[in-house]
């Protein structure tokens, strides 16, 4: 997009910059920016776990627990770091790293499809080790890795530590979401080929739970599964585990163990054919309910076994809720989220019927004080474009009071007794870094927060990085919009500058935060001629509509136009979103016509070297078919396009050749054209 297409001083500006780049050089540049900007940027950890320790010398520290990349390390791992309860120093010091795991350890491996499709609806771009479970009564640590599942135990004794497979009798596929049970850590339970298990640690013996798979390798004679969400449910709620354990005992002895997990029935969700172009003889297929269609059923049940005396593990008959949620709930569509009450008594539910009108789940960061009465979350109060941590007491819910640095966006993690505080912040002009804070709480004083230390030190730019510029306006209709711009450098006032306009066209994603951008668009930053710029409104679930209506009002407002793995028709999206905002297409045919990019073909512009199309094959969520029938639609109205497509990726660009690629397409795209 140009500020005025229509004037000269844009062409001007380029020819002033000199001749034009060669690809060799840009692809250059982009690999130079991208090396750049991730030498620079903090290792972000992920996954926090709090344990309070004592040293030999009877002093108290807490041990924290995470998941980031060593300096000298390229896959996550598992991390720590020790913060001393030392309040009466002054000095702020700075909590070195330290391996939990020996460095001989690889947790790289080949993922499995089963890995990969998670990996996705979790947007997860890390390698090496994803997430984990602990135990903290006697420091267990579980996780996946290599296809397998690990575990290892934090004493206070001499680490690095070597991590111990599990003995699986049955090896074939992978073993997703292991969870040890929360009275018992030597059981732990898991996922292999959509059915659910459970390990013994000591006996080493391996029970499979569930029979919802049969065997066969025909997904279309396997539409049950147990223990695993659907693709809807996580990929537009957020639910990505399908098994909760007891979370106590509630018989004498202790040796009979529950399990509450969620069977889905996709019996009648539509197959979905996706060939694999790097192997001409494979062809994956998946189950994907487009909008208007049949999505799977969800059912609770209990699994229960016995753990003998010689740790052997007796599987007993399941047992059913005396009550099925759709007798609770006829209009169920979704079950989004499930588990037990706290005494182990009772099993819960959270659904939402098809209209997805009768609930709206608010998800956020809470730690609650029951005994102070105060509760912690994460809110946007002072800024929509900064995230802090604000505390309010239950008794006297006035005024939230701000906990973090103003200036920066925060992400935060709390333990559980809320004493102790872990802040990633960054912002526009700073990269990340972390601080821990204490809480302390006396009589006068309700509460103070401290630093005690940096968790991650503070980096300075290169004088080389342009800063982007945050501003607000407030439109004629009287909504106030948030925008982010990188201005070109030596920019002078009064001449015109190409500029690239970056918008989500959907709600509930919000690009404009100040918070430090890293690696995104940092291509287009390289480059001296372009000035991006990124808008977002402040009611963001309306700004994307107003924007499209103007450019469909005004189709020549834009030169040119990129669309990375585009949605061109709502029928081929799923369910659960699509429906969430336009209802169904049998109720709402006239929307979903006016919305479809297909459907308007015919109002394309004439002219070459306007639209590049960008798409991965193996996209399993905007599938290919959506670039397909537009490219289809264009061919039959006679427009041009250009069409750049990537074989093996799917939905997110997982390779770095493939990243670097798509960058300089897009630089030399723009650069030709704009």
């Amino acid at each position: 997009m140009e500020v005025d297409a229509s004037g000269d001083e844009v062409n001007n500006h380029r020819k002033s910059n000199g001749k034009k780049k060669t690809w060799t050089e840009l692809k250059k540049e982009v690999r130079n920016v991208r090396r750049q900007l991730s030498s620079i940027s903090s290792k972000i950890p992920s996954y926090f776990e709090f344990k309070e320790m004592v040293a030999e010398n009877e002093t108290r520290f807490c041990r924290i627990y995470f998941l980031s990349t060593l300096a000298s390390g390229r896959e996550t791992t598992l991390l720590y770091c020790d913060v001393p309860f030392d309040y009466a120093k002054s000095k702020i010091e700075t909590f070195p790293w330290q391996p939990l795991l020996e460095s001989s350890f690889q947790a790289q491996g080949h993922f499995s499809r089963e890995e990969q499709m998670q990996m996705e609806r979790k947007r997860c771009v890390i390698w090496g080790i994803t997430s984990f479970d602990y135990q903290p009564s006697i420091g267990r640590f579980v996780f996946p890795a290599s296809g397998s599942v690990f575990y290892c135990d934090d004493q206070q004794t001499q680490t690095p530590l070597h991590p111990h497979e599990l003995e699986h009798f049955v090896s074939i596929n992978s073993h997703l979401n292991p969870q040890m049970c929360p009275w018992n850590p030597d059981l732990i339970a898991y996922i292999n080929n959509c059915d659910l298990w459970v390990h013994h640690i000591i006996s080493c013996c391996d029970v499979r739970l569930t029979y919802a798979r049969k065997g066969s390798t025909d997904l279309s004679e396997e539409p049950l599964s147990a223990g695993i969400p659907s693709y809807i449910t996580q990929e537009e709620f957020n639910r990505y585990t399908g098994f909760w354990w007891q979370p106590v005992s509630i018989f004498s002895g202790g040796d009979i163990y529950h399990i509450l997990y969620e069977e889905v029935d996709e019996s009648q969700v539509e197959l979905l054919y996706l060939p694999c172009f790097a192997d001409e003889k494979e062809v994956e297929i998946y189950r994907f309910p487009r909008a208007g269609t049949k999505n799977a059923k969800s059912t609770l049940k209990i699994a229960q076994f016995r753990v003998t005396a010689t740790n052997e593990i007796e599987v007993l008959p399941y047992l059913q809720l005396s009550d099925n949620i759709t007798s609770l709930c006829p209009d169920i569509e979704y079950l989004v989220r499930a588990g037990w009450t706290p005494d182990g008594k009772h099993v819960w539910a959270k659904v939402l019927d098809r209209k997805q009108i009768y609930g709206k789940f608010l998800e956020s960061d809470i730690w609650v004080n029951e005994k102070k009465r105060l509760v912690y979350f994460i809110g946007l109060k002072d800024s929509p474009l900064e995230r802090h941590l604000y505390v309010v007491d239950i008794d006297n819910p006035h005024e939230p009071l701000r906990l973090t640095a103003s200036g920066f966006s925060h992400s935060v993690a709390m333990n559980d007794d809320c004493t102790l505080f872990v802040t990633i912040q960054s912002s526009v002009g700073q990269p990340h870094f972390g601080q821990v804070y204490q809480i302390c709480y006396s009589p006068n004083n309700p509460f103070t927060v401290q630093a005690l230390g940096y968790f991650i030190e503070p980096s300075a730019l290169p004088s080389s990085y342009r800063q982007p510029e945050l501003f607000s306006h407030r439109l004629q209709s009287g909504h106030l919009i948030y925008g982010m711009l990188f201005k070109p450098p030596n920019m002078r006032v009064g001449e015109k500058y190409p500029t690239v306009l970056t918008i989500y066209g959907g709600p509930e994603v919000q690009l404009v935060t100040n918070s430090y951008k890293g690696m995104s668009i940092c291509s287009l930053r390289k480059d001296m001629w372009l000035s991006p710029l990124i808008v977002v409104g402040r009611d963001i679930e309306e700004l994307p509509l107003r924007v499209t209506s103007k450019v469909e009002c005004d189709l020549d407002i834009f030169k040119v136009a990129v669309a990375g793995a585009p949605v061109t028709s709502w029928t081929l999206y799923d369910t659960g979103y699509t429906e969430r905002y336009m209802g169904t297409p049998e109720r709402n045919a006239t929307g979903y016509s006016t919305g479809s990019v297909i459907d308007n073909a015919n109002r394309f512009p004439d002219e070459e070297n306007r639209l590049l199309i960008i798409h991965g094959l193996r996209d399993e969520n905007v599938h290919f078919a959506h670039t397909s029938q537009l490219i289809n639609a264009l061919i039959k109205a006679g427009k041009p396009y250009q069409l750049q497509i990537y074989p093996t990726e799917r939905h997110s660009l997982r390779h770095l050749d493939t990243s670097e690629h798509y960058e300089t397409t897009l630089l030399s795209f723009l650069q030709q054209h704009l």
